[in-house]
């Protein structure tokens, strides 16, 4: 998963405690290492519905559950993350790519 819209990477960074950054800081980092980037798919477009889908299937399972305390609250979290996620995929504002590099034989 990659970004170049600071303000979302942060609000998903927080949520899933990770670090997005953006494809020219992979490569460049990557490249500092010896690798060259030989090969990329995007599936950014192949995966935009799968954040619909499990905001959905949040959304049911709250609907459905009798949740222990704070429970709910955290399921009303995933569900904005998810919804953010899922128009940050549409826009391509977050995008989904895998990256395939070989070491530089130089």
């Amino acid at each position: 998963m990659f970004s170049d819209d600071e303000e979302i990477a942060t609000e998903v960074d927080q949520s899933w405690l990770t670090r997005i950054g953006n494809l020219e800081e992979y490569v460049e980092a990557a490249e500092s290492s010896g690798f060259e980037l030989s090969g990329m798919v995007d599936l950014t477009d192949q995966t935009t519905q799968f954040w619909e889908l499990t905001k959905r299937f949040t959304v049911c399972l709250q609907e459905a559950s009798s949740l222990p305390s704070g429970e709910p609250e955290k399921l009303q979290d995933s569900i904005q993350l998810h919804s953010l996620v899922h128009r940050s995929w549409s826009t391509r504002a977050l995008t989904y790519r895998l990256l395939h590099f070989v070491l530089n034989a130089k």
